[in-house]
């Protein structure tokens, strides 16, 4: 029977909101009230509003490195153990909580003055470029500080998903060794305009593969679209209305270009990663068809990059779906 109370049952759509939760990776990555904790806390509540669950991808070299910076600077020490708290409580919120490595992190410089962080080496910055030793630290670590943290509060906790650093997860056969060895089946980090599928050892799709990919989504945006969102943009710039983070992505060299390579080529493209941070009122409709034609989203968000407006348009988007459709948020129950 399709009618219930006199009505037709919603059509299911399948949401992921998934946080890279982390600070600036750049000369000075801002504080952690400001990156993290303060505007996680606001989305927090959001999703808490309409019942959401979310995945978290945990910075965990970044943690490790705080955590060893705290045993020498009582502000680093108090630090770890606010984000601790957070996420203890986001464990206990009902939330999933995995490991994002970002392996520059090895590298970066305590500012003691200023209780942040300098990162200015990024020879590590793609997994690639460590060798076997370091990686399978940096995963054991990962794993270790997560369950170190989680497990008094959530005693069931299994970290089975990952979020590759800069979504640098090819080549596979870098990673597939750790996915194995510490029982990661799930990966966040390609972004496709697909459901999620399983793949094999060279993330192929392979309905047999040992592995699943939950990618984030791509939306269509006209270009009508994108040049209402420029100028809405310079208006919120201007009105001061910008992203809560106090710190500084900038980087340099050869990393540098790459970045500007990818904003050349990010003019010429007519779609954009699902992000919150990204979500304006000009971008709102083309968000909501996007949720209308498909049956699976996924949203990226990263708080130190959250306006006040971002948030506020996400909560309205929030609200349609939420009236519109059956909104399924558990990843869980959409393996492929």
């Amino acid at each position: 029977m399709m009618e219930i109370m006199g009505s037709k049952a919603k059509n299911i759509r399948h949401v992921i909101f998934s946080f890279d939760y982390e600070l600036y990776l750049g000369i000075k990555s801002g504080s952690v009230d400001r990156c993290v904790l303060h505007p996680t806390a606001s989305m927090l509540n959001i999703l808490e509003r309409h019942h959401a669950k979310a995945v978290f991808f945990i910075d965990t070299v970044w943690l490790l490195m705080l955590k060893e910076a705290g045993t020498a600077h009582t502000p680093a020490a108090a630090d770890f153990h606010k984000v601790a708290g957070q996420i203890r409580d986001m464990a206990k919120a009902g939330h999933y909580l995995f490991p994002h490595i970002h392996p520059h992190w090895l590298d970066a410089g305590y500012l003691e003055d200023l209780n942040q962080w300098r990162l200015y080496d990024y020879s590590k910055y793609h997994f690639h470029a460590l060798n076997e030793e370091q990686r399978d630290k940096l995963f054991g670590g990962s794993i270790d500080l997560l369950n170190e943290i989680i497990l008094p509060v959530l005693p069931g906790y299994k970290p089975t998903a990952y979020r590759a650093g800069g979504w640098s997860i090819e080549p596979f056969s870098d990673f597939e060794p750790w996915f194995k060895k510490y029982g990661i089946k799930y990966d966040f980090s390609k972004i496709e305009d697909c459901p999620p599928y399983c793949f094999t050892k060279n993330m192929a799709k392979d309905k047999e593969g040992g592995f699943a990919e939950f990618p984030i989504s791509k939306v269509p945006l006209l270009t009508y679209t994108r040049l209402c969102n420029r100028v809405l943009l310079k208006y919120l710039w201007i009105k001061g209305d910008r992203g809560s983070g106090d710190g500084t992505g900038a980087i340099a060299g050869k990393m540098q270009s790459e970045a500007l390579q990818g904003r050349r080529e990010k003019k010429e493209q007519k779609t954009e990663m699902a992000a919150v941070e990204l979500l304006t009122r000009a971008r709102l409709s083309a968000y909501l068809k996007f949720l209308k034609t498909n049956t699976y989203m996924q949203f990226i968000c990263h708080p130190k990059m959250l306006s006040q407006h971002n948030m506020k348009v996400f909560e309205s988007w929030m609200e349609y779906a939420f009236d519109t459709y059956e909104i399924e948020t558990d990843f869980m129950k959409m393996l492929p």
